[in-house]
């Protein structure tokens, strides 16, 4: 199997070759694939060798592979640069706020829309479809842990196949999944985050434990990024409320100053230390 195919399932010592997207858990037409976290607290597929069948559809499908998934030079491209002048809008997110502005407007209009939510009780994020604008507001800012895709890129193919229109956000090599698993993709809508990487839900788990045992509470309502205490211009803030039994209190916290926030964005020599190992 390592000299027919090349990507991660079958060459497991190289950690490299997978970006946890899932796109080949999702496409294995027996079901021999599922995803598990490492040490780390990264998702990678297992194989049951048992219910393999030798196919390669997830080797031909997996987008570290084959790069063509993200291939868009067969139409011209150009860019827009956007703003916002609301304030009271833009202040609620980590940049502008234009994601959940157009999943708002995308959702108004009966597409299906599907974004990343954060457990606060596992601390995971994962996909989902939204039911609900408030399902929309809780896929807003900065959480850098990595997310399951689970099985939304199933959900999105069987909702493209029944005539709906898909908005679908995620980083670059999930995206890149999603197309490959899809194919036809003409309904299909993404937003494509440019991550710098990401770390592991278990280190946002560590780093929860961090807040936690510093403050003397329990913390919820975390995000990165934030800007309700503090301008743009300090650079990235961590944000979250500490319930000691009694009361709430707000927490605003230079990002030089979070674990993992500094890990790969303030750490001195410019090195990012907690990303997963193919963002490198």
């Amino acid at each position: 199997m390592k000299e027919k195919f090349k990507s991660y399932i079958f060459n497991t010592a190289r950690k490299q070759l997978c970006m946890g997207c899932g796109t080949c858990m999702q496409l294995c037409p027996k079901g021999a694939l599922t995803m598990h976290d490492d040490d780390e607290g990264f998702l990678y597929p297992q194989i049951n060798p048992d219910l393999c069948v030798g196919c390669g559809l997830c080797d031909r499908k997996c987008p570290i592979q084959y790069d063509s998934h993200y291939a868009c030079d067969n139409f011209e491209q150009y860019s827009l640069l956007a703003t916002r002048d609301e304030n009271d809008h833009t202040n609620k997110y980590a940049t502008i706020g234009v994601c959940t502005r157009i999943s708002k407007e995308a959702f108004s209009k009966g597409w299906k829309v599907f974004g990343v939510k954060l457990d606060e009780n596992e601390w995971k994020t994962f996909h989902q479809c939204a039911r609900s604008l408030r399902d929309i507001d809780l896929f807003s800012n900065s959480k850098y842990a990595q997310s399951d895709t689970k099985k939304t890129y199933t959900e999105v193919k069987s909702s493209l196949a029944t005539g709906y229109k898909v908005l679908y956000i995620g980083t670059p090599c999930q995206i890149a999944g999603l197309k490959a698993f899809v194919r036809d993709s003409r309904n299909l809508y993404t937003i494509d985050l440019i991550c710098h990487g990401t770390f592991s839900s278990k280190l946002l788990k560590y780093e929860v434990e961090h807040w936690e045992k510093r403050f003397g509470g329990r913390l919820s309502n975390l995000y990165f990024r934030s800007k309700i205490k503090y301008p743009w211009s300090v650079g990235g803030m961590v944000n979250f409320n500490i319930w000691d039994g009694r009361k709430s209190k707000h927490i605003e916290v230079h990002g030089s100053g979070s674990p993992t926030y500094k890990c790969f964005a303030y750490c001195e020599n410019g090195v990012s230390y907690n990303l997963r190992p193919s963002c490198y």
